[in-house]
């Protein structure tokens, strides 16, 4: 068993892997068994909401596929005064970045929604093991969803992030479509890989 913190930051150069999480498929593709924590804000998929939720865009981020991987999933959380209290004692930052911190990522309120979408990850990888493991005697249908994408950079990230994750929570077939219109130029549309 091996314990691998901070599993969306970036090793130290010189290190194989440029991230963690990528050291943490190698280990288990070694046989070895490893537990890791990440923060909400760190998953690739929710990176639109954690923005207009804090106003900060994180740049250390995991593919969802890596959270997938995951035979188990548990939340671990502090409440927002306890997270506040544990930054003011020098806990989570260095003293001078502790103020910065306070009018930045760590309002009570930003800490509040960060939490409900913790939950809610949590919930929907209850669900997926539910469907999954538990037998059922009657039968569902699979739900379908379709992405329809336009060549705006921006718009295409957030509808495509939007819709894996109701893709992955309804375990349904996931489809994008780029329909390119007639006064459309195709060298505009760029194909994006990020992980989601």
């Amino acid at each position: 068993m091996v314990l691998v913190d901070e599993l969306a930051h970036t090793n130290v150069p010189g290190r194989k892997n440029e991230k963690k999480w990528q050291d943490v498929i190698d280990i288990l593709d070694a046989g070895i068994n490893v537990i890791s924590a990440v923060n909400i804000q760190h998953i690739e998929s929710l990176n639109s909401v954690v923005k207009e939720i804090t106003g900060i865009e994180v740049s250390e981020r995991i593919p969802d596929k890596v959270l997938k991987m995951a035979d188990e999933v548990v939340n671990i959380d502090l409440t927002a005064d306890e997270l506040i209290d544990r930054l003011k004692a020098g806990k989570i930052y260095a003293p001078e970045k502790v103020e910065i911190a306070l009018h930045n990522f760590f309002k009570a309120e930003s800490i509040l929604q960060l939490r409900e979408l913790a939950l809610k990850e949590v919930a929907g990888q209850i669900e997926r093991k539910v469907e999954t493991e538990v037998p059922r005697n009657i039968s569902f249908k699979h739900e379908k969803i379709l992405a329809r994408i336009s060549s705006n950079e921006i718009t295409t990230r957030i509808v495509i992030r939007k819709t894996a994750r109701l893709a992955s929570y309804y375990n349904a077939k996931w489809f994008v479509l780029y329909v390119e219109i007639r006064n459309e130029n195709s060298d505009k549309y760029h194909c994006i890989n990020n992980g989601t």
